[in-house]
């Protein structure tokens, strides 16, 4: 597992160099969102735990929750302000140096814990299919 503090270290300078532009790219998840994950059906919204394909190594903070594994880092990042809350995920693949994948916010209604998880679960594994094609596109060159 990488070093904790080397992880922080490049968020921290991902949000300084990145925030506005990964704010204006990031996904907000709504109900088209929803819909369009194919995440609004019974299994993943009203029935039971989501399953939660990945398996990670966790580190909690006062201010994140970051999740590791060999393939992905996942910071989950609560934003309180006096209106409503937020919560913003950023996800990168696991590399030398973490390579930022996309980040999504959820707020409202859709600021659960439940819905995170599925929409994170949902992403990786698209993210994990995405990033096999490429490698056999680039197997095959």
């Amino acid at each position: 597992m990488k070093d904790i503090d080397f992880l922080d270290q490049w968020l921290e300078g991902f949000r300084i160099l990145n925030e506005k532009a990964s704010m204006e790219s990031e996904l907000s998840v709504n109900l088209t969102l929803l819909g369009e994950l194919d995440l609004l059906c019974c299994h993943y919204y009203n029935h039971g735990e989501p399953e939660f394909t990945q398996l990670f190594s966790v580190v909690e903070s006062e201010d994140k929750i970051t999740l590791i594994n060999h393939q992905f880092v996942v910071w989950i990042i609560p934003e309180k302000s006096f209106l409503n809350s937020k919560t913003r995920i950023i996800i990168a693949l696991n590399q030398e140096y973490p390579e930022f994948e996309l980040s999504f916010t959820t707020s409202g209604v859709y600021n659960s814990s439940r819905i995170i998880m599925c929409v994170l679960d949902k992403l990786l594994n698209e993210i994990e299919e995405t990033e096999l094609v490429l490698k056999e596109y680039k197997e095959a060159i």
